[in-house]
């Protein structure tokens, strides 16, 4: 039985995301709060297409609570 109609191309199979942390560093904040830029690089493969890169950027907030630093919010950008 055909995985597929026939006369079509089969469809990719797998698809595979590896995700690289590329930097990270401290933005506007206090003893309170702190924004926490995040930069990962990432790559998508298929077997039927050429690797695709992409460069992103996240924002996270953080607010403290005692001891600990808590996500209060993420923004990202491409």
């Amino acid at each position: 039985m055909p995985r597929h109609a026939p006369g079509r191309p089969d469809p990719p199979s797998s698809i595979v995301v590896t995700t690289e942390l590329s930097g990270i560093g401290t933005g506007a904040g206090d003893e309170r709060q702190a924004d926490v830029l995040v930069f990962v690089d990432q790559k998508s493969d298929t077997a039927a297409h050429k690797p695709r890169e992409l460069r992103m950027w996240a924002t996270v907030s953080t607010v403290r609570d005692g001891d600990e630093w808590l996500i209060s919010g993420v923004e990202t950008e491409s």
